[in-house]
């Protein structure tokens, strides 16, 4: 079997964007979203990541049912945006060619039409020496949930490299990819198992990360 190395780590700039200014309207609210992605484009010159959270609705459970919408994506499949149907991807999309940027839109409501349930999709985050950013709504205290706010992005050792407050704003943090290297060569976790100790870690299908 063939080994496929690993992407190169490279230095580069992530901006979180803390959204406020969030109501019942959602094309208003995509309006906004798509206002603050193109914001944050104009003062990120190296075309890099930025994240977006909460942005299509209210942030709540109770208001997902009513802002929810149909992905259908399929893994292993390319996406065909053209074809979407959720109005959220498309802005995302197309904000992101627009800017010339890597956009990750931070969690918004997804319904599933097979069993018509309601998730809140984003990513998956493991505990391995990574960078670690966590993207917040503004804090509004006019809706029936109020968000902390306070955005952070912590570095390999865990430390606060940058904090929002609980306001609308726009963080801009450089990832160093030396550091990351730096803390996995210190304590290197990811390599030194003692299987030994714990044979069950061999058993098929156990996996740690």
């Amino acid at each position: 079997m063939t080994s496929v190395a690993p992407p190169v780590f490279k230095p580069f700039t992530l901006m979180l964007i803390q959204l406020g200014s969030i109501a019942s309207d959602k094309a208003a609210n995509l309006h906004h979203a798509h206002k603050m992605i193109m914001k944050a484009a104009k003062s990120n010159s190296d075309k890099r990541p930025q994240v977006v959270e909460s942005f299509n609705s209210p942030y709540g459970f109770v208001h997902f049912p009513a802002y929810a919408e149909n992905i259908s994506y399929t893994a292993g499949k390319e996406y065909d945006i053209q074809a979407s149907v959720s109005e959220s991807v498309k802005m995302l999309s197309f904000a992101a060619k627009e800017a010339g940027n890597w956009l990750i839109g931070g969690s918004i409501p997804e319904r599933d039409l097979e069993t018509n349930n309601i998730y809140n999709t984003c990513t998956v985050a493991n505990d391995n020496q990574v960078f670690f950013s966590m993207c917040s709504p503004a804090r509004d205290i006019t809706a029936a949930y109020h968000s902390w706010g306070h955005s952070m992005v912590v570095d390999s050792y865990g430390r606060v490299l940058v904090e929002a407050d609980e306001n609308e704003t726009i963080l801009r943090v450089d990832i160093d990819p030396e550091l990351f290297y730096e803390v996995r060569a210190g304590i290197p976790v990811t390599k030194q198992r003692h299987f030994d100790v714990y044979p069950y870690i061999r058993k098929p299908g156990f996996s740690l990360i």
